[in-house]
């Protein structure tokens, strides 16, 4: 069950009531859940939802929107808004439907007697006749549409009334076993008041390139790695608008450069808001060290390092507007000049505080979910890299065939050299085929690579094709997309490429990962063909999970055959 459905129509609902003034007062308001970002387009219905009691998180204090819903879940939701409208009368009254007509008039009762008349008084001059003026338009009549409320309250009931019937004896129970669980999360690890998640993990990392001795077979004690990581964050909600967020990381025995940290370094740090701007009004304020993402990320997205600086979204002229003003930090745990794209690339440093301007446009279409289009700007500061493009993301079809079909174009006009190119990328990805178990996703993903630099597509260290990583294998088969992926030879994946994912759910709800891409280098030669399989999020123990992912690439024509295999055991707080 897609928890946005279920969540589309109980927002409706409450909104519909909201507008007669029929919701409870003098509720105490509650913070919405940590992670619904401020900038999501249900940040201020979520709140609602939440100030009204209708809605309760977890007890670690989320939402977790993404994930799908019970049918009990959303039973009993729906119960707390049936008994918010119950228990006004104004609503009760509302609900007992429309007067009927109007009665035949009784008969006429006899005349009394007429008193006595008094005395007439004095009349007054009669004052000049003013001109007559021009009758007005009648005002809009007040209308409530009493017949959608009802007709909303009866769907509800009619579609869930076997869940409720199944949950009356059960919601007193259920909601103090929710209590409990509250009161002890409140309990849990925190210091001052402010909750901390700690995630600690170890990774095994074999990479059959890794010794160099046998690069074409795994060798446990020859070609493994071990590394540890830990990781903290906390957000605090400041007021009703205004919140913060932390999130520190430390990592000890990569064997890339620049990637271990010597102490707990800053991940993301920011503060996130809402005020009222100049020109733009009402608009989301991201200010700190946070990471940003356009369309489907070819553009811009700062997945590998988080950018410095400050990013404005607001609602004008009926289109969405998003500006970043960022530093790119150049060295360090967040450093783009670890980045293996720059390396692999031969591309220039990025120089210390390369400035960074991005812009983007958007608007929703076909009922606001069924199309988004967006426009995307982006220039840097010493680098001069210069590049823009469109994406798209389509729900046009229903059911399980082809539900969403997501794309991307890029063209770029000056390198990081400050030299023309004047190139373009393609980038489609859909979802072939999905269900509640199976979901298969397949992309298309081509650049120009023409001999003539001036006419060849220049990539961006700041994008999804330069992903976070902490071992060289990782870069290559733990990948969001396969553009731009590298072996362990040096050779990148930049044209041509074919991607297909295919997540199937075996035991409980983290499923069988599998995955094949393969495509052509820059210069034409065929990558060889890649796929992985594996485990994600594997449940060991209550708060201990495993991932377990085997690599494999064929030789192609670039003549490198890798084998990998990670292993990640990872304990949440």
């Amino acid at each position: 069950m897609r928890k946005a459905a279920w969540f589309r129509l109980l927002v409706g609902a409450t909104v519909t009531v909201s507008v007669l003034g029929l919701l409870p007062k003098g509720l105490a308001a509650q913070e919405a859940p940590k992670d619904v970002p401020i900038t999501h387009w249900a940040y201020d219905a979520v709140r609602e939802l939440y100030r009204l009691g209708v809605l309760e998180g977890y007890p670690d204090g989320t939402f977790k929107g993404r994930q799908p819903m019970t049918r009990y879940e959303f039973a009993l939701a729906v119960k707390r808004l049936l008994d918010a409208i119950r228990e006004k009368p104004e609503i009760r009254e509302l609900l007992r439907g429309p007067a009927g007509p109007q009665g035949p008039q009784g008969p006429q009762g006899p005349q009394g007697p007429a008193g006595p008349p008094g005395p007439p008084g004095p009349p007054g001059p009669q004052g000049p006749q003013g001109p007559r003026g021009e009758q007005g338009p009648p005002g809009p009549e007040g209308k409530v549409d009493y017949d959608r409320v009802r007709a909303i309250v009866r769907d509800l009931i009619r579609e869930f009334e076997p869940e409720l019937k199944r949950l009356g004896a059960r919601v007193d129970e259920l909601e103090a076993r929710v209590k409990a669980l509250e009161e002890k999360a409140g309990r849990g690890v925190g210091v001052a008041g402010v909750p901390l998640n700690i995630s600690l993990s170890y990774v095994q990392d074999v990479d059959s390139t890794r010794d160099g001795v046998r690069p074409t077979s795994l060798n446990w004690p020859r070609d493994r790695l071990g590394y540890h990581r830990v990781d903290i964050s906390t957000e605090k909600q400041i007021d009703e608008n205004w919140k913060g967020y932390a999130w520190l990381t430390w990592v000890h025995g990569t064997d890339f450069g620049g990637r271990n940290t010597n102490a707990l370094e800053v991940n993301e740090l920011y503060l996130q808001g809402r005020a009222h701007l100049f020109l733009l009004g009402d608009t989301a304020i991201t200010a700190g060290r946070q990471r940003v993402k356009f369309g489907q990320g070819f553009l811009l997205d700062s997945d590998f390092g988080a950018l410095d600086g400050v990013r404005l979204d607001a609602r004008r002229l009926g289109l969405n507007w998003t500006f970043v003003f960022a530093d790119v930090p150049d060295v360090g745990f967040s450093g783009y000049n670890n980045s293996r794209l720059v390396s692999i690339f031969a591309l220039p440093l990025i120089p210390n505080n390369d400035g960074l301007f991005g812009a983007r446009v958007s608007r929703s279409f076909l009922g606001g979910e069924r199309l988004s289009l967006g426009l995307n700007w982006l220039a840097t500061g010493a680098g001069d890299y210069v590049a823009y493009g469109a994406d798209l993301t389509l729900r046009l079809f229903g059911g399980n065939i082809l539900p969403e079909l997501r794309a991307e174009w890029v063209r770029s006009l000056r390198d990081m050299n400050r030299a023309r190119a004047r190139g373009n990328l393609y980038f489609v990805d859909a979802d072939i085929f999905k269900t509640d178990r199976i979901t298969l996703a397949a992309s298309w993903t081509d650049a120009d690579t023409d001999p003539d630099p001036t006419r060849r597509f220049a990539g961006h260290a700041v994008a999804i094709y330069n992903p976070f990583f902490l071992t060289a294998a990782e870069s290559l088969f733990r990948r969001p997309v396969a553009f731009g992926a590298v072996d362990g030879g040096n050779n990148v994946l930049g044209d041509k490429v074919f991607d297909v994912r295919l997540d199937i759910k075996l035991f409980g709800d983290k499923p069988l990962f599998v995955r094949w891409f393969n495509g052509d280098t820059p210069a034409g030669v065929k990558f060889g063909s890649t796929y992985t399989v594996g485990f994600r999020g594997w449940k060991l123990a209550d708060k201990l999970a495993l991932d377990i992912l085997y690599g494999n690439k064929s030789r192609g024509d670039v003549g490198v055959k890798q084998q990998y295999v990670g292993v990640a055991a990872t304990a949440n707080f």
